[in-house]
């Protein structure tokens, strides 16, 4: 029985797929609430690198604050990368 050979294209796709992983390791994005009291930094696959508190005349309310800050600057920096994972994919597959 004859196995049926590999796609075209099979090689091709798996050094993309290594490329595009290897852009996402290397890719940054940062994002800040609350005027630069919180800041956070996560790499291209969403993971969180850097969370950065300005603690400057913190108070318990002021805490809650950054709290909810922090929930927001991570969620927005999960967003970029999931942005440049979409226009990597389309870049390097060439889908629109």
């Amino acid at each position: 029985m004859d196995e049926e050979a590999p796609a075209a294209g099979t090689a091709d796709d798996h050094e993309k797929r290594r490329r595009l992983l290897d852009r996402l390791s290397q890719a940054r994005m940062t994002a800040t609430r609350l005027n630069g009291l919180v800041e956070v930094e996560i790499d291209g696959h969403g993971e969180l690198l850097r969370l950065g508190i300005d603690t400057t005349g913190l108070d318990s309310a002021r805490l809650r604050l950054v709290e909810s800050g922090i929930v927001e600057a991570i969620n927005d920096a999960e967003d970029q990368s999931a942005d440049l994972e979409e226009r990597l994919l389309a870049q390097i597959f060439g889908e629109q």
